[in-house]
């Protein structure tokens, strides 16, 4: 029998490498081939390859913008000034985490995970109190486990003052249909936009109870409460930020001054200070709004809006060294008021309502 040429099967190893190097653009419209390739990028193992990998191909990463009018996908491709424009921001706070964002608006609606690079929004469950004492605050944080390869969201709960204390849910995408509450012996008030998920542990900055971070273990969904260094500017508390410093917790203090910055990283339970010192190319002077995020390859990105273009200055911790990327025709309305670099992913939620893209 002579083998077949015009369709020849290869090992489901060499589709697997393949497609992990792929874009998602790309494989979105294999979704569409086969029912085996379907099933092939929705496995939680190719999920979390191909994401790693786009850590590091070309075009794999991407920065997003959140402004007062919508959402700024910046891409970096060999000019490294090109950008897409979504412009849809209803939302007040988003948290990133693994190629995701979890999105919300106070007490408005229910929360939508995002996937920018299949541009489908998932609609989390409703969950209602049932009690006569109504939460004050929903707070909601994303984290991904990479064991389990599993992502799930926590959800804070925050009454008045003294009348009973913060409650805590969980849900777990593509497996949960509804919100579980775990227990937690620590009673806290995550701050808003203060947080970061590190190697499956979501870090949020305490600022009305404990005055520290809380850590979430996403797999063991267990509390701790990480104690802060001696001399820690409580009066400053919001201009502090929590970042992923290649893999482990970071401190900046995002200040007003030109010169430096304060970094702290957390190893083995001690944190350990480091200075970001900024040179004469890197001039932060006469900006209009500043933020702090962390790049996918562990970089430090510092973004400065001024009043007709906006900069990243990028600083390599490990070289101390600094680049810098400019963005053209970025419009000049509203302040910047987050920043995130991502990394691109295919992942899908099919057991979830998945919304048009438009519905955001």
């Amino acid at each position: 029998m002579k083998p077949n040429t015009r369709n020849p099967i290869f090992p489901e190893e060499i589709i697997f490498e393949i497609f992990s190097w792929l874009p998602v653009k790309s494989l979105v419209q294999f979704r569409c081939v086969s029912k085996k390739i379907y099933s092939l990028i929705l496995e939680p193992d190719f999920v979390d390859i191909h994401h790693r990998r786009s850590m590091t191909r070309d075009g794999g990463t991407k920065f997003l913008l959140r402004k007062i009018e919508g959402f700024y996908t910046i891409e970096r491709n060999e000019d490294e000034k090109t950008y897409k424009w979504n412009p849809n921001n209803r939302y007040d706070y988003v948290m990133y985490a693994n190629g995701l964002f979890c999105m919300w608006k106070d007490n408005v609606e229910t929360p939508r995970i995002w996937n920018p690079s299949t541009r489908e929004v998932i609609r989390l469950p409703n969950l209602r109190c049932g009690s006569s004492i109504h939460p004050l605050t929903y707070n909601y944080s994303l984290g991904y486990e990479p064991e389990e390869k599993r992502y799930k969201v926590l959800m804070t709960q925050e009454f008045k003052r003294g009348s009973r204390p913060t409650k805590n849910w969980v849900l777990t995408l593509s497996i949960d249909k509804e919100w579980r509450e775990i227990e937690s012996m620590i009673d806290f008030v995550p701050s808003f936009n203060r947080r970061v998920c590190v190697n499956g542990v979501i870090y949020m900055l305490d600022y009305k109870i404990n005055k520290a971070v809380v850590a979430f273990d996403v797999k063991g969904e267990k509390f701790r409460v990480v104690k802060l260094w001696k001399n820690f500017g409580f009066n400053n508390f919001g201009d502090y930020n929590l970042i992923d410093v290649k893999g482990k917790l970071g401190v900046v203090n995002n200040s007003k001054l030109f010169g430096e910055e304060n970094l702290w990283i957390l190893r083995n339970s001690r944190w350990r200070r480091h200075i970001i010192r900024f040179t004469r190319e890197v001039k932060l002077g006469n900006y209009t709004s500043k933020e702090i995020c962390n790049s996918c390859d562990g970089e430090i990105v510092f973004i400065v809006s001024k009043w007709n273009f906006t900069i990243l200055y990028i600083y390599d911790i490990r070289k101390n060294s600094w680049k810098y990327l400019e963005i053209q025709q970025l419009p000049e309305k509203g302040c910047i008021y987050d920043v995130f670099c991502f990394a691109e992913s295919v992942f899908s939620s099919p057991s979830l309502r998945t919304l048009r893209y438009l519905d955001l």
